[in-house]
């Protein structure tokens, strides 16, 4: 029977097939080819839903640590090199976009801020409110999917931009596509710590939280593709 660490894997493969297939904006980014004003709106988005990872990660490990399964603190223990491999990238989020306004990162938040989120940014963090309230165990199936993206994407997009810069200075403002260029060892770690939980509420938790990111996060590229599509028909496509 396949481990519940390999069905959520292919959920997060399954949903960059989806946004290869089916994002215009996706597939700019990983092109290197997306407008000034469309990687801000995804470098926006992505700082409104990433900037609290670090903290949910430092969460989701101390709960795993004081949890009463003796294999539970094989999980915080990785958890926790996790948490600390994300410190900063928020940070660095911000930086990509101070860079393209020409502005401080203060002043960058504060333009960030007043923003609209996309309601997948919205959903996601309230699922994670509710993940860390009352299954922490989950998180590490939300890895796994936003990963996987990341593996697909980080590095082959900071690549071809900084080779055919799509606009001026946006090779200069790829910090947040570097931070994440060699997240393959992410994936695997979340897949050991899935196949490291116990009975049956704590797995289904997991492949339940991946289900629900998966489709947030797609609608996190939905919104973006309404707002930036370069053409009339995928404003249409994005509606439905």
């Amino acid at each position: 029977m396949e481990k519940i660490g390999a069905r959520i894997a292919r959920m997060g493969r399954d949903l960059v097939a989806s946004l290869e297939r089916e994002s215009p904006s996706y597939r700019a980014l990983r092109e290197g080819e997306m407008s000034r004003d469309q990687y801000l709106e995804f470098l926006v988005q992505h700082y409104k839903y990433a900037r609290g990872n670090y903290e949910m990660m430092k969460a989701y490990a101390r709960s795993m640590g004081e949890a009463t399964p003796s294999g539970y603190g094989v999980i915080a223990k990785g958890a926790e090199r996790h948490a600390e491999e994300e410190k900063g990238h928020d940070d660095g989020i911000l930086a990509d976009i101070a860079t393209l306004w020409d502005c401080t990162p203060r002043e960058a938040l504060a333009r960030v801020e007043s923003m609209p989120s996309a309601p997948g940014v919205e959903l996601y963090l309230a699922s994670v409110a509710t993940t860390l309230a009352k299954f922490p165990c989950a998180i590490a199936g939300l890895a796994i999917v936003l990963e996987s993206v990341a593996e697909s994407v980080a590095r082959v997009a900071r690549d071809n931009i900084v080779a055919r810069p799509p606009f001026p200075g946006a090779e200069r403002a790829i910090r947040f596509l570097s931070d994440h260029s060699d997240d393959g060892d992410h994936v695997q770690g979340g897949r050991l710590r899935v196949d490291l939980l116990e009975g049956v509420h704590h797995t289904l938790a997991a492949r339940t939280l991946a289900a629900a990111i998966a489709v947030y996060y797609r609608e996190i590229w939905r919104f973006i593709d309404a707002l930036h599509a370069p053409e009339p028909e995928t404003l249409m496509a994005a509606a439905r």
